[in-house]
């Protein structure tokens, strides 16, 4: 079974996403056979850094490329030493768990941050 690869986001597989992206949003897309599986990304937002992902249910299948992916966009924005922060999603199970295991703590209800 192949991997997906991880590649910067280009706006039509952001599109074929469903996504809009905010104003300075960094992307980082998944994709298998030229397929986007989902994204992960970055936007500053007063201060602070928001980090957000949207993922297929086929995506679901690839949870080491979703933790390097998640990685790989903290490491891009480190040097701008500001907090991160992200809302874990009820729906989902084992969100919290994954911020968690990024190095984000819980702050409130389903928002966790991290600090630079």
């Amino acid at each position: 079974m192949r991997k997906p690869e991880i590649v910067p986001g280009t706006a039509a597989a952001v599109h074929a996403l469903g996504e809009r992206l905010p104003r300075g949003a960094r992307v980082l897309v998944g994709e298998l056979d030229g397929r986007p599986l989902g994204l992960v990304g970055i936007y500053p937002e007063r201060g602070r850094l928001i980090m957000f992902a949207t993922l297929t249910p086929e995506a679901k299948h690839w949870k080491r490329e979703i933790l390097h992916a998640a990685r790989s966009m903290i490491a891009q924005v480190a040097h701008l030493q500001a907090p991160i922060h992200a809302r874990a999603d009820p729906q989902i199970p084992g969100s919290a768990r994954l911020l968690e295991h990024l190095g984000f703590r819980h702050l409130r209800e389903d928002t966790y941050g991290r600090m630079p």
